[in-house]
């Protein structure tokens, strides 16, 4: 009798083992850029950012694995920026008061997701940077950047046009999905196959 009670006593936790997601692991490197001299506003503004992320994305079985460093991040005059310090074979996160020109263009970006050199890169501007908000206009900058990368959107030159507004608009509607109906297996699916791209980058 008490084994039976006692094997009764463990079919919630197997139940609830069996039903969770597979956990995804993506390993990342937050990086402050020391030559934007953030201010202690800022810095406190990204991790409340990124404690939102890493919330929204636990929703759907996306794990961060997170190293925190410095990188410095020189930008000439109508040239891409020189970044040093980005590591190989993780999702380098820059963060730093705004987007280079040369990225930038005029449009006043709050991040930008791209290959860069070889390294994968996020990078995100304090200065316009914002939390989740208002659905599908206004989601928080460091998941909308971040779910460039795992839905493989990396890969890719960005699209203009049509195309690229459809792009952009897809990626807010997944990060809605995560801030207010805990949903995105598909992201999941997409992040599992970035870590492993991510892993054989440069072998």
């Amino acid at each position: 009798m008490r084994t039976r009670r006692q094997f009764v006593g463990l079919l919630p936790a197997t139940l609830a083992a069996a039903l969770a997601p597979s956990t995804v692991t993506v390993p990342v490197d937050i990086l402050f850029d020391k030559d934007a001299h953030l201010s202690d506003w800022g810095v406190r503004g990204f991790w409340a950012l990124w404690a939102e992320t890493v919330r929204d994305l636990g929703w759907c079985g996306v794990r961060l694995q997170t190293r925190v460093r410095e990188a410095g991040m020189w930008r000439p005059s109508h040239r891409q920026p020189v970044i040093s310090g980005l590591g190989e074979r993780v999702l380098n996160v820059v963060v730093t008061n705004s987007i280079p020109e040369a990225w930038d263009n005029g449009r006043i970006l709050r991040g930008v997701t791209t290959l860069y050199r070889g390294h994968h890169l996020c990078m995100i501007a304090m200065n316009f940077a914002g939390r989740n908000r208002v659905p599908l206009v206004a989601v928080n900058t460091c998941t909308h950047e971040l779910l460039h990368a795992l839905m493989l959107d990396i890969f890719e030159l960005r699209p203009g046009g049509a195309y690229g507004q459809a792009r952009e608009l897809r990626i807010d509607w997944l990060a809605t999905r995560l801030w207010l109906f805990h949903a995105g297996a598909g992201i999941r699916e997409s992040a599992r196959m970035y870590a492993d791209r991510l892993r054989s980058a440069g072998s």
